[in-house]
């Protein structure tokens, strides 16, 4: 058989070229070379369209709830959550601080242009800890889907009651009074009852069996304001003693009541230790 060197075939532009005798050259490493065609451009296409498609929620920067004194359970808002994405948006999880709670139940799915519903609960304001007029804060954390950092909302709970405390008249706050005289019976004092909440209380007498108390006139006392009455010693004997009284209130009141006031005297000796 006549051999022919190869290469005279491979450089033909035609296989036709080539005969029986002088077969044509096929290149094994050429067979091994992947593809290109229009389903493996297809494939690629379709991966970026993939990477496009993404979630975005949407959440509003602040939200707010009151709660009142005393009252349980707590209030509770309504955040709405968006998603302008164009994927599915899965909150997964979602953190709170300073004692809000989330009453939503979670994994929740929003689909791309629509929004949902997730319900914070205030935290319990708690009579004899918490002050009326002041406000809780945390924060609103959620776990989600979406690339990059986590939504926050900063949550707000503004607390409403009346703050009372018996007080002189310069103003500090007392828990006793002394009626002291060396001769004859002690002057009447003034107590006053100061309100530094944000709500309206109502103040009731109180009564003792060795003191009068003129009242309170209007007994209703408002936020920022105060109201006073007079203690007087109304004694026939002994010439000393002591007493506790309590003054009533109703209302949303978020310090501890009733209003507790110890009393005390000492009676001169030229009274004969009668008092009225």
């Amino acid at each position: 058989m006549r051999i022919a060197p190869l290469l005279s075939c491979v450089l033909w532009t035609s296989l036709a070229a080539c005969d029986e005798d002088q077969p044509a050259f096929i290149d094994a490493a050429a067979l091994d070379a992947p593809a290109v065609d229009g389903a493996a451009n297809e494939t690629d296409a379709a991966v970026v369209i993939d990477a496009a498609l993404a979630p975005m929620a949407t959440v509003p920067a602040t939200a707010s709830v009151g709660t009142t004194c005393g009252v349980t359970p707590a209030p509770t808002t309504d955040l709405t959550i968006g998603n302008t994405g164009t994927a599915e948006l899965v909150i997964s999880a979602a953190e709170v601080t300073g004692g809000f709670t989330v009453v939503t139940t979670l994994p929740l799915t929003i689909t791309p242009a629509n929004t949902a519903t997730l319900t914070i609960r205030a935290p319990v304001a708690v009579i004899g800890t918490d002050l009326g007029g002041s406000t809780k804060t945390g924060t609103l954390t959620l776990t989600t889907n979406q690339a990059g950092a986590s939504p926050t909302v900063a949550l707000t709970s503004l607390v409403t009651g009346a703050n009372l405390a018996l007080v002189n008249s310069s103003n500090a706050v007392i828990t006793s009074v002394m009626f002291n005289a060396t001769s004859g019976c002690p002057a009447p004092q003034t107590v006053n009852v100061r309100n530094t909440g944000n709500a309206v209380a109502a103040v009731g007498n109180a009564s003792g069996s060795a003191f009068l108390f003129s009242g309170f006139s209007p007994n209703d006392v408002n936020p920022g304001g105060s109201i006073s009455h007079t203690i007087s010693l109304f004694t026939f004997s002994p010439c000393s003693g002591a007493e506790a009284v309590t003054y009533s209130v109703t209302g949303t009141v978020c310090t501890t009541t009733p209003l507790p006031l110890a009393l005390t005297f000492n009676v001169g000796s030229g009274s004969g230790c009668v008092c009225s």
